[in-house]
């Protein structure tokens, strides 16, 4: 017996050094007394001047930690008081080392906050910082610069409004009225910007995806997406098959650009058609199928040019893809492959389709296909934020940690294609990207289980993060 413990702990030893300089950062909670496993971490970078702030909350307290870019200790607070709403957090508002968290109630209509400021160690709660919504439907939230944005659409119109949340609880509302723009149901009938975010049934829903990273073709089967970029805000809506609506927001003046991107394949007589797109950089990629086959057209989104078309029938072979037909049940190790294009176009028609596009080493990686409704449950993830539409809504710091989390999970039927610049088709394997190097470390380190799990970026590093409940502590790897 004390030989198998020797080598266990070798083992470990052994695995520990080979990721040695993979470490990142490990926060030790034994500095304070009686403080086990966290209910949430909330990390954020500044993107200024570089420091993380990390903000380890439970039930009624939150340690909060400010570490300057290289990771050096700057300060440590203990908040024993926290606002209502405190277990949906929504974003952080930081300016001068004072960082303000934004909370909601499970409507998204009522907001409080937390100030901590970490040059004078203080701390002050706000439980009601007199924004509420009413007559208006909640879209999204994201942070950028800082700074804290909420989306909304006020219900019936096509005007949606902008708010930005500053770190003295102040906030400022930019009015979008895109009344004077068309919104067309398939028959040709008049509709509001607001109908396509509700849905018929209220069942629409807008989901965020973080641009220039993998995502899953769980994420972007959303009929609503969100995109954010240098200050721009772009909303896509496929709630309607015959086309895509694309809204371009300034955050920082509130102005528009209106968009429409007909389906030129959409047929109206046909039930099985089915359509989606996604946004990447200055081009606009549309998918559209039925059961004769599929025709994915690339689009320059300035000019509306089609550059590429791509096509085929359910009796050919898919010529332009790198990987096998894949199916996947929800995890990695559940994994097969389909032989037939038939195949393909059957699973895809009967689920949610969807497409996905990033880039890795100068060439674009186009996912396509679709995804399947899975459990939503995994040991090791937490996801704050509440519930819209009766889904499941991320907290905008949660976004990469929950695009990972999908993107090896998602029960999916996909072809993974390469294309250059010019979207000529290249050959040879998908490049692994971060979420692969992620899943990688994941697997040898025996960490799918592990609790808490959170990833962020600082500049192009991907950082792990992870509870450890024998050391009670919470380590950070960058990968």
């Amino acid at each position: 017996m004390k030989n198998l413990y020797l080598s266990v702990i070798l083992l470990f030893l052994v695995i520990q050094t080979s990721f040695s300089q993979a470490e990142w950062l490990t926060v030790n909670f034994t500095d304070f007394q009686n403080f086990k496993k966290p209910i949430e971490v909330i990390n954020l970078v500044d993107e200024e001047n570089g420091n993380v702030a990390i903000f380890f909350k439970y039930s009624n307290t939150i340690r909060a930690y400010l570490y300057d870019k290289d990771k050096k200790l700057i300060n440590k607070l203990l908040v024993d008081k926290l606002p209502r709403f405190s277990v949906n957090y929504l974003g952080c508002s930081n300016f001068n080392s004072v960082y303000t968290l934004f909370f909601k109630n499970i409507g998204s209509t009522k907001f409080s906050s937390l100030t901590i400021d970490f040059k004078n160690s203080t701390f002050n709660s706000t439980k009601d910082i007199g924004l509420f919504f009413k007559k208006e439907t909640y879209v999204e939230s994201f942070e950028d610069n800082n700074r804290v944005y909420i989306l909304t659409s006020i219900d019936k119109t096509s005007k949606l409004n902008l708010y930005e949340l500053f770190y003295d609880n102040r906030f400022e509302l930019k009015l979008i009225d895109l009344s004077d723009e068309v919104f067309e149901k398939p028959n040709g009938f008049r509709t509001n910007l607001n109908f396509l975010i509700r849905g018929l049934n209220q069942e629409s829903m807008t989901t965020s995806i973080k641009v220039g990273e993998p995502s899953s073709l769980e994420l972007a089967s959303a009929k609503n997406k969100l995109y954010y970029n240098n200050n721009v805000i772009t909303f896509t809506s496929n709630y309607f098959d015959h086309c895509t609506y694309i809204i371009d927001i300034n955050v920082d003046d509130g102005s528009y650009e209106y968009s429409k991107f007909d389906n030129v394949n959409y047929k109206k007589e046909d039930l099985w058609n089915k359509a989606n797109s996604f946004i990447y950089g200055d081009y606009f990629f549309n998918m559209y199928i039925s059961k004769e086959g599929l025709t994915y057209d690339i689009y320059d989104r300035s000019t509306k040019e089609l550059i590429k078309r791509l096509n085929f029938s359910r009796k050919d072979s898919i010529r332009f893809k790198n990987t096998p037909i894949i199916l996947e049940g929800g995890d990695f190790k559940n994994y097969r492959e389909l032989d037939k294009t038939t195949q393909f176009i059957r699973k895809v028609t009967n689920s949610k389709i969807s497409t996905y596009v990033y880039k890795m080493g100068g060439n674009y990686v186009i996912s396509i296909g679709s995804s399947e409704p899975k459990q939503q449950a995994q040991m090791g993830y937490y996801y704050p934020g509440g519930l819209v539409g009766g889904l499941m809504a991320i907290a905008a710091h949660q976004l990469l940690t929950s695009s990972y989390h999908s993107y090896i999970t998602t029960k999916s039927t996909r072809i993974e294609c390469l294309f250059d610049e010019s979207f000529n088709h290249v050959s040879g394997n998908i490049p692994l990207n971060g979420f692969d190097r992620i899943k990688e470390y994941v697997d040898k380190m025996n960490l799918e289980t592990a609790p808490l799990q959170t990833i962020f970026k600082t500049g192009n590093d991907y950082i792990f993060g992870y509870y450890n409940k024998d050391l009670n502590s919470y380590i950070y790897t960058n990968i």
